[in-house]
């Protein structure tokens, strides 16, 4: 996940465009934890929104018809139809499992959110310390560009000087390990 976040970062704050409100917006909308902190936070308020639907009464209706056809019996023929009709209303207004089960879900939903909070408190750190981290990392490289262009031109001054019997060959040997140095470094 971190390498993800410094490859996403490196990306973006090589363009220029990435600031803290961009950072933060990114880890919010990318980042797998606050994701699932969100996630189990809309579990707890689907779970609390079930509960307290429990609080409404039922009401059903029923029907039914049956209906036997004609039929030949010994005194001619017999028609039998049967209606039936039916509703009814339900509510259990005192039902104290359910009081304390409601309770426990809002309880759950305010933690939840304290949580998600935290986690992206968490995360928002992480992110902008990976950040500066890369702004650091991009100010070295710069740093040490700039050493190796020195020393590149040290070398080059320190060779005609050479040339012109100015300098002794330690020192042109000097400017060669140091910009061979600096090369490494960079």
């Amino acid at each position: 996940m971190i390498k993800i976040v410094l490859f996403t970062l490196f990306l973006f704050s090589s363009a220029g465009a990435l600031t803290f409100e961009g950072l933060i917006n990114l880890t919010e909308k990318n980042n797998l934890d606050i994701l699932a902190e969100k996630h189990r936070l809309k579990s707890r308020v689907y779970s609390e929104k079930s509960t307290f639907r429990s609080y409404f009464p039922t009401f059903t209706l029923q029907s039914s018809a049956t209906l036997f056809y004609p039929y030949q019996g010994y005194s001619g023929k017999y028609w039998n139809q049967s209606y039936s009709y039916g509703f009814g209303l339900a509510a259990n207004p005192l039902n104290f499992q359910r009081n304390a089960q409601l309770k426990m879900d809002r309880f759950y939903i305010e933690y939840q959110k304290e949580e998600l909070s935290e986690k992206r408190l968490d995360e928002y750190f992480k992110a902008i310390k990976y950040f500066l981290k890369l702004e650091g990392w991009k100010e070295k490289v710069e740093i040490r560009k700039k050493r190796f262009e020195s020393s590149e031109k040290i070398y080059e001054v320190s060779v005609k000087k050479k040339k012109e019997g100015l300098v002794l060959l330690s020192d042109v040997l000097k400017a060669k390990a140091n910009l061979e140095r600096s090369k490494k470094e960079l």
